[in-house]
């Protein structure tokens, strides 16, 4: 859980500026969608190769 956090907290961050600045949901809804594909993909990869899953416990 905190690897998903710290991968997708800079572009959290640049979401918000950009939110700052123009005040449009478009650029944040667009934003949400690759999360949510990054979300899925990496599910998707640690379903099939269980081993990728205790590789990153070892890394933190």
């Amino acid at each position: 859980m905190l690897f998903r956090f710290l991968s997708f907290l800079p572009l959290l961050l640049i979401l918000g500026i950009i939110y700052n600045k123009n005040r449009k949901l478009q650029p944040l809804m667009i934003g949400h969608g690759v999360m949510d594909l990054a979300t899925g993909t990496q599910i998707l990869i640690l379903s099939i190769y269980p081993a990728f899953y205790e590789m990153m416990q070892k890394m933190s």
